[in-house]
């Protein structure tokens, strides 16, 4: 139980009496080194997996960039020669 305490009366005198708790039970199992072993390699073999994948992402990504990189180049290269022409007709006018 919670905190209880109770008084006694000895001569006029007042004594507290805590009750004292019993010590919890672990909820956790103990585990030996093999399985703390074991379970450590299986998070590692998990974060060895998800590093690959994040890098693979990170590739795709950067070829998708490169390669707008180049269209956007190419699409304004075209666009300075089409402006470039365009104004000898309009000093023309």
């Amino acid at each position: 139980m919670s905190k209880e305490s109770s008084t006694e009366s000895q001569g006029g005198s007042e004594i507290k009496v805590k009750k004292q708790r019993k010590p919890r039970r672990s909820s956790k199992k103990r585990t030996t080194a093999e399985q703390a072993s074991a379970k450590r390699e299986t998070l590692l073999k998990r974060n060895r997996e998800a590093a690959y994948k994040c890098r693979l992402k990170k590739k795709k990504q950067t070829e998708e960039v490169t390669e707008r990189v180049k269209v956007l180049g190419d699409d304004n290269a075209a666009k300075v020669v089409e402006v470039g022409f365009q104004v000898p007709k309009t000093r023309s006018i």
